[in-house]
């Protein structure tokens, strides 16, 4: 029967082996990473020559690209230029019924302002100013002279410089608007 002693033995000589074995596989490796040292002292590291640091860096260099990319499709889009934005609003009003008619604009957010009067069976054009409209959308609303059937067009979005049309029929349902 064995004692104690023999039974541990084995394992201190496979420990130092296994030892053994790791101080020889960094040993390998350092020689390895040192023979890879050019001239001016600078060699590549194993992160470079097994593909992982390529990777790793042309990885880091698409996310910096896609991030400009993704920061330049985002950015703001550049306003009008402040005369365009500013610039009047042309409003051509054909007029096709008996009546004479006081011309309002009635914006969104509320109010009325005086654009003009047309005559019966008449063709005018009116210049209105971008900043009496406000933002969003407005209607003009024509009001009779002697009478209480008031006329309006459909909601017109319009920007500096862009012209709406109206034909103002006999009855509502031959009545057209287009903003161009």
């Amino acid at each position: 029967m064995p004692t104690r002693a023999t039974l541990s033995r084995p394992s201190l000589t496979a420990e130092a082996a296994d030892t053994r074995d790791r101080r020889s596989f960094h040993a390998a490796l350092s020689a390895r990473c040192a023979s890879n040292v050019g001239s001016d002292g600078k060699g590549d590291t194993a992160m470079q020559r097994t593909g992982v640091g390529r990777f790793l860096r042309r990885s880091s260099e698409l996310l910096v690209i896609t991030t400009l990319v993704a920061g330049c499709a985002a950015a703001p889009r550049r306003p009008a230029p402040a005369s365009e934005a500013r610039a009047p609003l042309r409003v051509v009003v054909e007029n096709g019924t008996s009546f004479e008619m006081s011309l309002f604009a009635h914006p969104e957010a509320g109010g009325r302002f005086r654009i003009g009067t047309i005559g019966a069976n008449e063709t005018r054009m009116f210049i209105v100013r971008h900043g009496m409209l406000g933002a969003g959308s407005f209607r003009i609303v024509g009001d009779p002279v002697g009478s209480v059937a008031l006329r309006a067009s459909e909601p017109m979005h319009m920007m500096g410089g862009m012209t709406a049309y109206w034909r103002i029929g006999v009855s509502a349902a031959s009545s057209s608007t287009m903003v161009r």
